[in-house]
């Protein structure tokens, strides 16, 4: 993972808190930790879910560094959650680009956008995903192997993938024209 993708929006977010010494200090050290957690990360059988995991350590070393910069968890979490946004909102642009320009359905547009960021970055057989019956207008889909999940698991940080990554589809449905509904996470 190259700081190249994260850095001008993590100093960009960051820069709203700390003077400009301090927000380097907070890059440095994020990318020295990843670094480290980096050596513990598989290439997986996907690109796609390769890049999350490595997307996936960044977010740890980043938040380590946000609390050892004197946030508190909170505050680190609500920062960080601005920061991983900034960049995931990127992400949801190109399906739906390509399904409003294969349909003007809004239910086929949402089917489509969620069908191809389940073939990448989210894609089998590294994330397991099955489609349940769902009612008119309702993309439903159960996650049943989420590699990112399983990543802070092991690092006892089940709390910072829930209120990072698995926040994030909340704000990609509403990006994207719909609501999210999740019975568990």
């Amino acid at each position: 993972m190259s700081p190249t993708l994260i850095d001008p929006v993590a100093r960009n977010i960051l820069s709203e808190y700390h003077d400009e010494k301090v927000v380097q200090a907070i890059l440095d050290e994020a990318w020295k930790r990843y670094k480290e957690i980096e050596l513990g990360i598989p290439v997986l059988s996907q690109l796609g879910p390769t890049i999350n995991l490595r997307l996936a350590g960044a977010t740890l070393a980043m938040y380590e560094a946000i609390v050892n910069a004197g946030h508190n968890k909170d505050k680190a979490l609500a920062i960080f959650r601005r920061i991983s946004w900034a960049i995931y909102d990127k992400m949801g642009d190109l399906p739906m680009m390509v399904a409003r320009a294969l349909t003007s359905d809004p239910h086929g547009r949402m089917k489509l956008a969620t069908q191809m960021f389940r073939k990448f970055p989210f894609s089998s057989p590294d994330y397991v995903m099955v489609d349940v019956p769902s009612g008119e207008n309702v993309v439903g889909f159960d996650v049943l192997k989420c590699p990112i999940a399983e990543f802070f698991r092991s690092h006892g940080m089940q709390e910072l993938c829930r209120e990072t990554w698995c926040e994030l589809d909340f704000l990609l449905a509403e990006k994207w024209g719909g609501e999210l509904e999740r019975t568990t996470t």
